[in-house]
């Protein structure tokens, strides 16, 4: 698996650092990381309520809002949504490149309908976890600087405005410009319909977190772009699964254990 961008973010806890990595997406290793039972999914199938999605919309993984922005791409998907203006389920055959990934007998996934891009609420009812993982389908196909932006809180009001429980397009632009919280920036031009594969591991256990996918023209000014649609699948939200020692390392404690032993009997 080719990695294209990866880098650290500093969350907003003292001590967690973030890590965001964007890499070539392969199906027979995605996500690339191992997740301990108990990890939740979501592929956007069989969703109550119509194609258009707001924060009012809860998923298992929790809610998604559009950063805003008007665009004039066509419908995405067999089920009516407005052009341009909302986040929208996709369904069936692939749509401008982007298309359902996961599961593999799925149809749908969340589009970003060709707005500024989407911003993921991350929480799983109280429930702690320290990495996520997703698809990102068809990003900087006509010219955008993809960045995905991570923080164990909410873009909301970093920018001085009053808090309103939404994140406007002004404070994600904020963040991006003052390199706040962090994350990876995928460079133009990438084919159309590519498929990323994006992990997110935090330096501690949460119990929310914020995923702002954005789109703009530059790596440096913040100018949105829209029309660079993209779509994003096969979420996955949970705690990474130890790590394995090696048979060295298991014979190594092993030895200690018995030194410990041994020493124990010659004070008796």
């Amino acid at each position: 698996m080719t990695t294209i961008l990866s880098c650290a973010a500093f969350a907003t806890t003292a001590s967690a650092v973030t890590a965001v990595s964007i890499s070539s997406y392969d199906a027979l290793t995605y996500p690339g990381v191992d997740y301990a039972p108990g990890y939740l999914f979501e592929g956007f199938e069989n969703v109550a309520g119509g194609p258009v999605i707001d924060a009012s919309d809860s998923f298992a993984v929790g809610s998604f809002q559009t950063i805003g922005g008007v665009g004039s791409g066509s419908a995405v998907g067999a089920l009516p949504c407005p052009n341009g203006t909302t986040l929208c389920i996709g369904s069936g055959s692939p749509v401008f490149g982007r298309q359902n990934i996961a599961p593999s007998d799925g149809d749908s996934w969340l589009d970003s309908n060709d707005t500024f891009g989407i911003v993921w609420d991350v929480f799983l009812g109280g429930t702690e976890f320290n990495a996520l993982s997703f698809t990102m389908q068809d990003a900087t196909d006509v010219g955008a600087y993809v960045t995905v932006i991570s923080g164990s809180t909410t873009l909301d009001a970093i920018d001085g405005s009053a808090a309103d429980g939404q994140v406007s397009a002004t404070e994600v632009q904020y963040a991006y410009n003052n390199n706040l919280f962090g994350g990876a920036l995928l460079n133009p031009t990438l084919p159309n319909g590519n498929i990323q594969s994006v992990t997110v591991t935090f330096g501690e256990m949460v119990t929310k977190a914020q995923i702002v996918i954005a789109s703009f023209k530059d790596s440096q000014n913040g100018a949105y772009l829209v029309n660079d649609g993209i779509g994003i699948d096969g979420l996955m939200v949970g705690t990474l699964a130890p790590v394995p020692l090696p048979g060295g390392g298991l014979l190594l404690l092993g030895g200690l254990g018995a030194l410990g032993f041994a020493r124990q009997r010659r004070r008796a």
